[in-house]
């Protein structure tokens, strides 16, 4: 197994693109430039709106409350790059592990 640094994942996999676009949509949230829909299909439609400021491999999602998520898969399918933001602005960036079935979380 090839280990690689978080700082080789993070240039690999544009963290910091990602970040920004997270960090954009947080604003436009919580400025009112944008609003999270009540109905589900509208709701839809807005995180695929969305979805297109993140980097290729982003996975967003976002729940009623405004809480912001956005994640990626690595190749290797043993971690996860993880990104959550707050509607209060409170961010965090992980690392996580990715448990396969039969197997124990890898650390």
């Amino acid at each position: 197994m090839k280990y690689r640094t978080v700082k080789d994942l993070a240039i690999e996999y544009k963290l910091k693109d990602a970040l920004d676009s997270i960090r954009d949509i947080w604003y436009q949230l919580s400025e009112g430039f944008a609003a999270i829909p009540e109905s589900a299909e509208k709701f839809q439609s807005f995180l695929e709106y969305f979805q297109e400021e993140l980097p290729k491999g982003w996975i967003l999602s976002m729940d009623k409350h405004g809480n912001i998520q956005a994640y990626t898969t690595f190749p290797s399918k043993f971690s996860q790059l993880f990104i959550y933001k707050s509607p209060s602005g409170k961010e965090l960036v992980r690392v996580l592990p990715i448990v396969l079935e039969n197997h124990s979380p890898v650390i």
